[in-house]
C-alpha cells in the first residue's frame, strides 16, 4: 500500500502519464509510457504483463530517467572510420 505524504496527498497525485506504445500478443501485453510527477524528473517506463483468464499473473517493470536514456543509445551510432 502506498504511503501518504503529510497532509494526506497520495505520493502519485498529479502524475502525468503519456502512453507511447501498447502491444498485445496472446497472453502478453507491453505498455511503454512516459511519466512525470509535478516535482520529479520525466521517466520512461515499460510494463510487461502475462495475462491468464483475464488476470495479471506475472508482471515486470523497467524504469529509466529520460535524461539517461539518450546515453544508452550510443551503441546505435555508426562506428567512426
Amino acid at each position: 500500500m502506498a504511503r501518504r505524504r503529510p497532509g494526506g496527498a497520495h505520493p502519485l497525485a498529479g502524475m502525468q502519464v503519456e502512453i507511447r506504445h501498447l502491444l498485445a500478443d496472446g497472453e502478453h501485453v507491453v505498455l511503454h509510457t512516459r511519466r512525470r510527477l509535478p516535482d520529479g524528473p520525466e521517466i520512461a517506463v515499460v510494463d510487461i504483463w502475462r495475462i491468464d483468464e483475464g488476470l495479471i499473473i506475472e508482471a515486470w517493470e523497467l524504469i529509466e530517467p529520460v535524461a539517461h536514456a539518450a546515453a544508452n543509445l550510443t551503441w546505435w551510432a555508426p562506428a567512426a572510420v
